[in-house]
């Protein structure tokens, strides 16, 4: 669920960046009274600008998976997933059941929490964890590859990007957008789903359990994201005030 938030919301803050600076750079196309050709080099930059930035989503994308995992295996597997209560079977047409026996689906397992039996999906974490090693190493190998492709030919061709240009702009505060957007929701429903959580311990666990692990790991890795983006707009931007 956090990462569908988050994801919801860096589509949105992506279409509403692009958007405010397409409109930004069609005004100032209209009030020059001798508008330059589009270049080579400006499509170059804004396609770069572009795969950086989701790049970048997805990098806290699957560092979100592989928090989530990672907690399931030190709280345990409640913290990050939802269970299902058991219940033993019953007997049918007066035929005994052995008291071991279970009736489980595929990927299906039994764990006692509390001296009570849930139903937990044995794949979970490892998809979890797939999916998170495989995002986090795929963008961040593709991100690496646009850096040097910036440094060894874009830059050649449409000189250094000024981080007070347009195009710099839209891409550093669309990224604090969508970080300090999703720390805003992910905290306090994080926060709201560990107290419930630590009240409820020793409780028989249901369909409306908390499971903070979810919502923890979206926070933590947002935040930090936010953190990093709020500072260096801060100290970009500050000089240029001035």
């Amino acid at each position: 669920m956090s990462t569908s938030i988050f994801l919801f919301i860096a589509g949105l803050m992506v279409f509403l960046g692009v958007l405010i600076g397409g409109v930004s750079f069609l005004t100032g196309r209209l009030k020059d009274s001798h508008p330059r050709k589009i270049s080579v080099g400006r499509i170059l930059q804004v396609y770069y600008y572009g795969i950086c930035l989701l790049s970048i989503v997805f990098i806290a994308t699957g560092l979100i998976s592989i928090l989530r995992a990672t907690m399931s295996y030190i709280g345990g597997y409640q913290f990050s997933y939802q269970v299902n209560n058991y219940y033993q079977p019953t007997p049918v047409d007066s035929k005994p059941i052995a008291p071991d026996a279970t009736y489980l689906g595929d990927n299906q397992s039994l764990i006692t929490i509390n001296s009570n039996q849930y139903i937990v999906n044995t794949t979970a974490q490892r998809e979890e964890l797939v999916i998170g090693v495989s995002l986090l190493v795929s963008s961040l190998i593709i991100f690496a590859l646009h850096i040097l492709l910036n440094i060894l030919f874009i830059k050649r061709i449409s000189g250094p990007v000024s981080p007070y240009s347009l195009i710099a702009k839209t891409y550093n505060f669309t990224l604090l957008a969508i970080f300090s957007l999703s720390s805003l929701i992910l905290i306090p429903t994080s926060i709201y789903q560990i107290v419930n959580y630590i009240l409820d311990n020793g409780k028989v666990i249901t369909y409306t359990s908390p499971v903070p692990g979810e919502y923890l790991s979206g926070a933590i890795i947002v935040s930090i994201f936010w953190l990093y983006y709020l500072v260096k707009c801060i100290a970009y931007y500050s000089k240029e005030s001035k």
